[in-house]
């Protein structure tokens, strides 16, 4: 019962969380084109694989070598987003 409930919450934050990167993408403008989108892509496709493997009881060295591939691409394309001109975290002092 409660794996369950873990499940559904965590099947939930990842759902909002794409929307809120979608949202704040849209909000700053398109600026980067779609390699800027694939940081956050290869990001959650490392959520996603390691649900599967967790819920297939399966953490073998496939999905190892899929997260490690997911994780490198991720830290490569970092490069393609955009830098913001003000922060919204950093305050006026």
């Amino acid at each position: 019962m409660i794996t369950t409930l873990l499940w559904v919450a965590l099947i939930v934050s990842i759902v909002i969380t794409i929307f809120r990167a979608i949202r704040r993408k849209r909000k700053y403008g398109k600026v980067g084109g779609f390699k800027s989108y694939l940081t956050s892509i290869s990001l959650y496709a490392v959520a996603v694989v390691n649900l599967i493997a967790a819920h297939m009881e399966s953490l073998g060295i496939v999905s190892w070598v899929l997260t490690l591939i997911f994780i490198l691409l991720g830290a490569y394309f970092t490069k393609f987003i955009p830098v913001e001109e003000k922060s919204p975290f950093v305050k006026d002092s």
